[in-house]
């Protein structure tokens, strides 16, 4: 059964339990303690093999025909296409989350159905930097340390109030291994804390009518080093919303993402997620099948 939103789909498969205390029943932990770990201390992790690999073969080609009827436009500036939605929301691409174990991984997470931003992916196609390569830049060299961004979903970029979802959802279409830059997502370990502590103030203040320099145009912070994300098709990556990143310079071959933005289902209707999160309830506010998983292993050491 599809719902549909103001702005999200949420996705309810209808032979599936919906509540928190039937999913639990039925569906059990995915990912590992290490990847649990990662998730919690360092903002995101990688799960491997998820998406079978004819899942990812339609959806290439459903990107590829795209691509050769051009229906995209080009974004000012980076010039990387930016498709039309219809093309963003066709079941291929959907697919990789409702066909896939992908979908029941994210309501474990949450103790929840999920609602995705849009109800659409995003496709991220990062081509060779030729440029790059002409200069002979060094292929191992990271990205600067303040290239850094946190998505915006909405209003809640560093505006107004919490952002309109909590987790990024990278689907790897393409391999991008290797120490060297292949287009990788860039990530800052750990980075989520600090910036939700940012932006947690700017909420305070925000209610005091009080604006602050939240959108770091000047002065960015260093949050420290990026590391790169290495990942091969079918692999997905979990990130929080709050966690820096950027796309990697490319010198290798074209490397092709999808993102999705999700949320707890409910998220965005709730007039008590702005409090909680003022309240200081944490970074992980409401990834309830999360948290509990933290206490888990916090109780087996």
């Amino acid at each position: 059964m599809w719902k549909f939103g103001s702005f999200s789909m949420n996705f309810h498969v209808s032979e599936y339990p919906s509540r928190p205390s039937e999913i639990r029943k039925v569906l059990p932990w995915v990912l590992d303690a290490s990847q649990t770990e990662q998730l919690l201390s360092q903002g995101y992790t990688v799960i491997k093999n998820v998406i079978p690999a004819d899942v990812v073969k339609k959806a290439l080609g459903h990107i590829s025909s795209a691509r050769k009827n051009e229906n995209y436009v080009l974004r000012n500036g980076s010039g990387l296409p930016s498709f039309y939605d219809a093309v963003q929301e066709a079941d291929q691409i959907m697919n990789l989350m409702t066909t896939s174990s992908l979908q029941r991984l994210l309501e474990s997470i949450y103790d929840s159905e999920i609602e995705i931003l849009g109800g659409a992916g995003q496709i991220a196609i990062r081509p060779v930097d030729e440029d790059l390569v002409k200069r002979g830049v060094d292929k191992h060299k990271r990205a600067n340390r303040t290239a850094w961004h946190v998505d915006e979903g909405g209003s809640g970029k560093y505006v107004q109030r919490p952002a309109d979802f909590s987790l990024l959802v990278g689907v790897a279409l393409t391999d991008s291994e290797g120490d060297v830059n292949s287009g990788q997502l860039n990530v800052w370990p750990g980075s989520h804390v600090k910036l939700h502590e940012a932006l947690q103030e700017h909420l305070r203040r925000d209610v005091e009518g009080i604006t602050p320099n939240v959108r770091f145009t000047e002065g960015r912070p260093d949050i420290g080093k990026p590391v790169r994300v290495c990942v091969l098709k079918g692999d997905v990556v979990l990130a929080h919303q709050r966690l820096g990143h950027c796309g990697g310079p490319n010198v290798v071959q074209e490397r092709i993402m999808v993102y999705f933005r999700v949320r707890k289902s409910g998220h965005g209707n709730s007039n008590g997620v702005r409090e909680r999160w003022m309240r200081g309830d944490g970074v992980w506010t409401g990834f309830d099948g999360l948290l509990r998983k933290k206490a888990e292993l916090a109780s087996i050491s």
